[in-house]
């Protein structure tokens, strides 16, 4: 019997390693709305999944080049903003410029007001608002 659970151990540990883990797709501003998108789109006819967006603040990376010439001014890196979305396994992403960033928030917010029409609204309950209030 003991043989047989070593090589059970031998078999799970096996399996774990073969997992692949998928990479993020890095894509430029309009490849990443189409594709966000589908996304939206696969999750509602599945009805499986959410959609998992986030968004922050980075500053432009500097090539190798850059980094070796001292002789010029030290400059701020520029600020962009970095989106990143995930459903699953998918995950994709963009960098916006600051150039971009109105033509990309317009877009984005069109995409997002049309994604979200499942949405309930919370329910209130009314004891709950006349708690506090007293009359007297």
């Amino acid at each position: 019997r003991p043989t047989f659970l070593f090589a059970l151990r031998l078999r799970v540990c096996s399996s774990r390693q073969h997992r692949k883990k998928e990479a993020m797709v890095h894509l430029d501003n309009d490849s990443f709305l189409t594709e966000l998108s589908r996304m939206f789109t696969r999750s509602k006819t599945t009805g499986i999944g959410t959609v998992y967006i986030t968004s922050k603040r980075t500053h432009a990376r500097k090539s190798k080049k850059d980094k070796g010439d001292k002789n010029e001014k030290e400059k701020e890196p520029e600020i962009q903003c970095l989106f990143r979305a995930k459903l699953g396994k998918k995950k994709i992403s963009t960098t916006v410029a600051p150039k971009d960033i109105n033509k990309f928030h317009m877009a984005y917010g069109t995409l997002m007001k049309g994604s979200m029409d499942g949405l309930k609204k919370k329910e209130k309950r009314k004891s709950d608002r006349h708690k506090g209030a007293t009359i007297e």
